[in-house]
């Protein structure tokens, strides 16, 4: 296993290219099984709109992912994409294999750019397959900017395919003008929701309190 995956950072400001950093990438179409890890500490210093920055990333195969921890996942491009190309994020799991993700805490997820886009940061994103989420914590979504209106916050983003999410926790605070979800679910299919736990806090510019 990986044990301790920390300070990786691609120094290259691409302004044109895809430009990915990641502590676990994968692409096989195998079991993958990603336990009890420390991933931290990543940084992704280039320009373009498609560069992303994740903790663990796989488009591919069945994946279980259990008792990882993740944190300060670090982008400072321009990426304003959105759904599984957001700037950054913890745990990025695609494809039709099923997925498996429980006991991992994901926080300080973060976007240093300071200009005033359309960016996204998520903790964890789902889409295809069947999949468990279970007793997962994210924490800690940030932006160091003032972001356009849509840039959005997400603590768990669900795609298609059939979920189930017993016990989580996601708690996220932040003084921004901009959408901020504890779960986000795009599903045309089932989810189910039990026994989750949600806070969301903060303040925001009068201006868009609609019930004041």
């Amino acid at each position: 296993s990986i044990d301790d995956l920390k300070a990786l950072a691609t120094r290259s400001k691409a302004t044109s290219n895809e430009q990915f950093i990641a502590g676990v990438y994968n692409t096989g179409a195998g079991v993958m099984n990603i336990k009890n890890n420390i991933i931290a500490g990543l940084w992704n210093y280039a320009e373009s709109t498609t560069s992303n920055s994740y903790g663990i990333y796989s488009s591919n195969g069945t994946s279980n992912l259990h008792g990882n921890e993740i944190y300060n996942i670090n982008y400072t491009g321009y990426n304003n994409k959105g759904g599984y190309n957001k700037a950054a994020m913890g745990i990025c799991l695609l494809g039709s294999g099923n997925k498996d993700v429980q006991y991992n805490k994901v926080y300080k997820i973060n976007n240093y750019n300071t200009a005033q886009l359309q960016l996204e940061v998520a903790g964890i994103y789902i889409s295809g397959g069947t999949n468990l989420l279970n007793a997962n914590f994210v924490n800690s979504l940030t932006f160091a900017g003032t972001p356009n209106w849509g840039a959005k916050i997400i603590g768990i983003q669900l795609g298609e395919g059939t979920y189930t999410l017993t016990n989580n926790v996601v708690s996220l605070s932040n003084d921004l003008d901009i959408e901020t979800y504890a779960i986000y679910d795009a599903n045309t299919q089932t989810t189910n929701l039990y026994y989750n736990s949600i806070y969301l806090g903060g303040d925001i510019s009068p201006k868009y309190r609609d019930w004041e």
